[in-house]
């Protein structure tokens, strides 16, 4: 599974403006997988390495496994570069390293909250 996560708070890179990252889980060897466990490990410090989760429900690994694509694509990018993701981009790789656990493909448009909801609820009231 390959695509672009389209970023709303670009990022800087080796002073380059970046919008859009392209990733592709088809080009992770197991040394990058042992990268991504690796990082998430000194993300969460000491404890963190302690802790071991079922992969499909450990969304710090699917921030690191989505990571590890976007850096088999473009090997001039590190785990420090991409930790400055911020906001809502934090949930599109999220998204995205779940799907390759799950083999579930996934949207990663511009979600901004409610505001674009096109869901329609009941209004109900209650009267004491």
């Amino acid at each position: 599974m390959q695509g672009i996560i389209k970023l709303e708070n670009p990022i800087m890179i080796n002073g380059e403006s970046i919008s859009e990252l392209k990733y592709d889980f088809s080009k992770i060897t197991v040394e990058d997988y042992g990268n991504a466990e690796a990082a998430k490990a000194k993300a969460l410090g000491s404890n963190g390495a302690m802790i071991q989760k079922v992969a499909q429900l450990d969304s710090t690994l699917h921030l690191y496994i989505a990571i590890a694509a976007i850096i088999a694509v473009n090997r001039k990018y590190t785990y420090l570069d991409l930790s400055k993701i911020s906001g809502f981009d934090v949930t599109k790789l999220m998204k995205a390293g779940q799907a390759f656990f799950t083999g579930q493909k996934v949207e990663l448009s511009a979600e901004k909250g409610s505001e674009n909801s096109q869901e329609n609820t009941p209004n109900t009231t209650t009267s004491l």
